[in-house]
């Protein structure tokens, strides 16, 4: 149905924005900036992480989901876009720091925790629970696959063409979910149900 392929498709956006690839590599990716302090640079970034994660929370019966959505890839393909710049014009570390801070912010807001209440809203009640796991395996199969290949993939495409890989990754995110994912903002579980069943008629 509708609903699961809107929730595998995100699953896959979710981690092949090369978020995973971020987190874990911060530190790395701040010292090879050249920041003097980069487990400072790091402890920001997860701060900022947490920080915004509790304002999505506020923001997310207010703006809608789609809204919210589309601000977060909007904001992680720039701020990939920034990091590829960075590394090709090799720019000083405070705008690696700049980038990952937006990038990890936009993820936060959007990306990171709205796919997990979009796949609870919008999947049908008898398909739920199997679309649900087949959904969280893809999402952290994929987080695998961008973990484990993060190195190579770097050294294969180098860092401006890793980081731009994952701005156009995020642009194909932004494009889905404006012609595809519907707003729930308001919306009851039976009211979603019906529109997906209409839209199959």
């Amino acid at each position: 149905s509708r609903g699961r392929d809107d929730a595998r498709e995100l699953s896959t956006h979710h981690r092949f924005s090369g978020i995973n690839a971020v987190i874990f590599f911060s530190g790395s990716i701040l010292g090879s900036a050249g920041m003097a302090n980069r487990d400072l640079g790091g402890c920001i970034i997860m701060a900022i992480q947490v920080g915004m994660t509790a304002l999505s929370c506020v923001l997310m019966d207010r703006a809608g989901r789609r809204t919210l959505l589309l601000t977060s890839l909007a904001g992680m393909a720039l701020a990939a876009g920034a990091m590829a710049l960075f590394c090709a014009a090799h720019l000083p570390p405070l705008v690696a720091l700049a980038a990952l801070v937006l990038y990890i912010a936009a993820f936060a807001v959007g990306l990171g925790p709205i796919p997990w209440l979009l796949m609870a809203e919008i999947l049908p009640a008898r398909a739920r629970g199997v679309a649900s796991s087949v959904a969280t395996l893809t999402n952290w199969t994929c987080s695998f696959v961008v973990t484990e290949c993060f190195s190579t993939v770097l050294a294969a495409l180098s860092p401006q063409g890793t980081f731009l890989l994952f701005a156009l990754v995020c642009v194909a995110g932004a494009l889905y979910v404006a012609a595809k994912v519907p707003e729930t903002k308001g919306v009851s579980l039976d009211q979603i149900e019906a529109l997906f069943n209409n839209a199959h008629l």
